[in-house]
């Protein structure tokens, strides 16, 4: 403790009028060198507040989110098959033996015959990594991400944070359960990452913040399910996709050129340099690109209409011999144009017209995702390009549903879209979205109308459904679909998905729902049967439902699915004529 006289002069000197400035000062820069130092700690994320990132900033056309997200994408995959194994460990730990009966035929009672596994229903959720948490933590050790012109990323550390910010969730009872990944919040991740700070976790939630402003002013939106793209870009993939097809090309084909245009410039076409447009060409393809702009009366290489006619004019002209060649040899296509698998689209246009190889001999590209190609060549990128190209594949390819892209989701993403507030859990609460919904239907002779209560959104649907089978004249004579209640297969506890309006039964005493153990064609389904009046004999009765029927070919081109094709543990895909269970009545948008 400083003696009582010392701190008297030291007062009494800070009083004098010539001393007080001195002190002034001094006190100024204590407080500058604080403010200094924690801008020192602090500076690995200072680049998140915003400064010199103008407003339009479109944070998918910079270079860090085009070497980030296949990376995340390629997470995503990997978690699923986790996921999936999880799934199946969760059905062989609560699978269940049901004992199965038969009448003695000497006294007539009713004795055990052995039985059969039944397994639950589980549902794995689609993770959702947290991409803004994931771009906040990068910039620990890069300030510049999203400004920086040329990005290096290292998809171990990627996958290595993700891994380390969430654990297994399983929920629910008896014979229906959901597998998640569970990501730990925003929140949950700074004092993960920085307990000792503060001031850091602050930052870190405005980082976060100021990357979900730039995704949602890039009008990021999510289309086919899993293919993350801004609402610009969205909008130049299907030009692009639909001028491919409007020159004659398969969905194949298309989806295979759009998939490496994806990796190439993340449907920026104005993107440039070093390497331009939707191709990123260069050298005299680039000169070659800017002719035909200015002979076909464009302003300008980068406007997208110029650069699709130059595409097809080099596909048709210098490129178009080698793309037969290889398509002929790896996709078993006459032409590039005729290719079915989206994939092998992919690889053909990939080695062909991009022509990206890996070469390090001769100094040809870059290792980071480079995949050996089916003609042992490395290509750059392919497994990202080739994963794309059937992502779009998909997206374009959902049939004909008017529920647009939730037709090809999983079962829980069509209800989470029919219920955005959750589940009803009581018929008074599932009344509320019902709708008893006219239909037409052939009665044998005329066109007649019936009536079906089912979700109202499906509506549009389920009129257009069987506007299709009464125009090819198949009869119908029972049509029934909303109805509250539990399964009838044996899934105890489990509710039927008639009771949230998105299954229909077409005429049960025709076409029986039961467990076979052989072919089901004009026999009795065996004891574990549910409903069984007549035998399914499609070939016999006009009532019985077709494999080849327009009913089904119709329900299916909407997205629905019919329950004669349901498969099990063992064997996810089932054909209708073989042994197995099977709901022939049954038809369902959910899959359940």
């Amino acid at each position: 403790m400083l003696p009582p006289w010392l701190i008297k002069t030291a007062i009494g000197q800070a009083l004098k009028p010539e001393n007080q400035k001195r002190i002034l000062l001094c006190v100024g820069g204590i407080i500058c060198a604080l403010l200094l130092l924690v801008a020192v700690i602090l500076q690995p994320l200072s680049f998140l507040t915003g400064e010199n990132i103008t407003t339009d900033f479109d944070i998918t056309a910079s270079a860090a989110y085009k070497e980030i997200y296949p990376v995340y994408e390629e997470y995503i995959t990997e978690l699923l098959e986790v996921l999936n194994q999880k799934a199946e460990d969760v059905k062989e730990q609560h699978k269940k033996w049901i004992k199965e009966y038969e009448r003695d035929p000497q006294t007539g009672e009713r004795v055990e015959a052995g039985g059969h596994w039944e397994y639950p229903d589980v549902e794995v959720i689609t993770p959702e990594p947290p991409l803004a948490a994931l771009f906040a933590w990068l910039s620990q050790n890069n300030e510049d991400i999203l400004k920086a012109r040329r990005y290096q990323v290292n998809a171990q550390e990627i996958k290595d944070f993700f891994n380390s910010i969430y654990e297994f969730e399983v929920t629910g009872s008896d014979m229906s359960y959901t597998v998640a990944a569970h990501f730990l919040t925003d929140t949950e991740i700074a004092e993960k990452y920085y307990p000792e700070s503060e001031a850091s976790r602050d930052l870190f939630a405005q980082s976060i913040a100021l990357i979900n402003d730039f995704l949602a002013a890039a009008g990021y939106v999510q289309i086919g399910g899993e293919l993350n793209l801004s609402a610009s870009a969205v909008e130049t993939l299907t030009k692009i996709y639909n001028a491919f097809i409007e020159q004659g090309y398969s969905k194949a084909a298309a989806a295979g050129a759009c998939g490496n245009i994806q990796q190439e410039c993340n449907f920026n076409y104005t993107l440039g340099p070093p390497a331009y447009g939707i191709i990123q060409w260069t050298g005299s393809r680039f000169k070659a690109l800017q002719k035909h702009a200015i002979e076909n009366n464009y302003n300008s290489w980068n406007v997208l209409e110029a650069q699709i006619e130059f595409m097809f004019h080099e596909l048709n002209g210098t490129y178009q011999s080698r793309l037969s060649s290889y398509s002929s040899k790896y996709a078993d296509a006459a032409q590039y144009k005729d290719i079915q698998d989206p994939r092998e689209a992919a690889f053909v246009f990939c080695a062909v017209y991009e022509g990206c190889e890996y070469n390090p001999d001769k100094g040809w590209g870059k290792p980071q995702g480079s995949t050996v190609g089916p003609d042992g060549k490395r290509w750059q990128q392919l497994e990202y390009r080739q994963n794309y190209a059937e992502k779009i594949y998909n997206a374009f390819s959902g049939g004909n549903s008017s529920m647009g892209q939730v037709a090809n989701g999983s079962s829980s993403e069509k209800l989470a879209a029919l219920f955005p507030s959750g589940l009803p859990n009581s018929s008074a609460a599932a009344d509320r979205y019902m709708e008893r919904i006219p239909i037409e239907v052939w009665d044998g002779s005329k066109k007649v109308t019936k009536y079906v209560t089912l979700h109202r959104a499906l509506k549009e649907d389920i009129q257009e459904i069987f506007s299709e089978i009464a125009a090819a004249h198949i009869p119908l004579k029972s049509v029934s679909g909303y109805s509250w209640r539990g399964m009838n297969n044996g899934g105890s506890g489990s509710r039927s998905h008639h009771s949230y309006g998105v299954a229909l039964d077409i005429d049960p005493d025709f076409n029986p729902s039961g467990k076979y153990s052989r072919n089901p064609v004009g026999v009795k389904p065996d004891i574990s049967c549910y409903y069984y009046k007549y035998p399914w004999q499609p070939k016999v009765s006009t009532l019985s439902i077709s494999p080849e029927s327009v009913i089904v070919r119709a329900f299916e081109n909407h997205g629905w699915v019919w329950g004669a094709k349901w498969g099990t543990v063992s064997r996810p895909t089932r054909g209708p004529y073989d042994p197995g269970y099977h709901d022939f009545m049954h038809f369902s948008f959910t899959g359940h």
